[in-house]
């Protein structure tokens, strides 16, 4: 995990949401975003591709990410909802900025389709992550 997380990916560029250049090619947020969300949040895959800008809230002064059923998205089981906090390293590193500048009810990251047999979002990124590793 050190060394994975310590390759130019997420170490050689600061605000990658702004496009800046890692080896040559442009990064996407969610190349950048996704992996450390999910390494600091514990959510799989699918819960990470599919955020949104309302899934982030602000509850007695701590950011939280809500994890909730909606008209689009379902949870496997009730116990599924619940509210996470957001860790500190995240926000260090740009995460509440990224959201912030996004549209009121906006995807956090447009550039994830569903594919794949089942038609998840998180596919593409499962495959551009095992790519990478």
């Amino acid at each position: 995990m050190r060394t994975l997380f310590a390759s130019s990916i997420w170490n050689g560029c600061r605000r990658p949401f702004h496009q800046e250049i890692a080896h040559q090619k442009r990064l996407t947020p969610w190349k950048y975003w996704c992996p450390l969300i999910a390494l600091f949040s514990g959510l799989r895959r699918e819960k990470v591709a599919r955020l949104r800008k309302d899934d982030f809230d602000t509850s007695n002064g701590v950011w939280l990410l809500r994890i909730q059923a909606t008209y689009d998205r379902r949870l496997k089981s009730k116990a599924a909802i619940r509210e996470v906090p957001v860790h500190s390293t995240l926000i260090e590193l740009g995460l509440r900025d990224f959201v912030d500048g996004l549209s009121r009810k906006a995807t956090l990251f447009p550039d994830l389709r569903p594919t794949g047999a089942y038609k998840e979002y998180g596919e593409q990124l499962g495959k551009w992550f095992r790519t990478y590793r």
